[in-house]
């Protein structure tokens, strides 16, 4: 390791050593690294970013789908009916004998998503 290979060889097998293999280029290791970030960028959009995209824009296909009289969940656990569509961003839902404005994007799901209720 911290012999040079003139010294490193004995006087007997000077005439038989064979030429060691030349050492990759800077351009090789280049391309060899760049083919490993590659590799690494395509698995992180492979694992985190497509599924997560896939999630948000099924969410948002779902609340835009929602309609009155449906049984929500909301993000703070609150699970109430549809009465009225404000506009595009807000809904006004009935919980109990309360009526209160949310925000659509704070529906988490359809309540028959969640609950199986054909066991009743």
């Amino acid at each position: 390791m911290f012999i040079s290979n003139a010294w490193a060889s004995s006087e007997t097998t000077i005439g038989t050593a064979e030429i060691p293999p030349e050492a990759p280029s800077g351009g090789e290791v280049m391309l060899v690294q760049l083919g490993f970030i590659a590799i690494a960028v395509v698995l992180f959009y492979l694992l985190m970013i497509r599924p997560q995209q896939k999630r948000i824009k099924e969410h948002s296909d779902m609340v835009k789908s929602l309609k009155k009289g449906e049984k929500i969940i909301t993000q703070g656990g609150l699970i109430g009916k549809i009465d009225k569509e404000i506009d595009d961003y807000q809904v006004q839902i009935e919980c109990g004998e309360t009526k209160m404005v949310i925000l659509r994007s704070s529906i988490t799901s359809k309540y028959s998503d969640v609950v199986d209720t054909s066991k009743k």
